[in-house]
């Protein structure tokens, strides 16, 4: 996951982490901060709804979506 780009579509939408959350629950994603910023940090992956509804709240498009929750590690 690039938890950056993730970041910073949620800044470029005028979200701070506590409301976008709010928003996230708001749409049937029911997460709170800390779990979220496990999420984000890599301790645990979203689901696919989770991820379904972050893209309908930051109006991502499907290319978005892979580059930021499907990013091939290469090393």
């Amino acid at each position: 996951m690039e938890s950056n780009l993730l970041k910073a579509k949620i800044i470029q939408n005028g979200f701070n982490t506590r409301n976008f959350v709010r928003a996230l629950n708001d749409k049937g994603a029911m997460m709170n901060a800390a779990t979220f910023y496990r999420k984000v940090n890599g301790t645990s992956e979203f689901t696919q709804t989770e991820i379904s509804v972050i893209a309908k709240v930051l109006k991502l498009n499907p290319t978005e979506v892979m580059n930021i929750f499907f990013a091939i590690d290469v090393s």
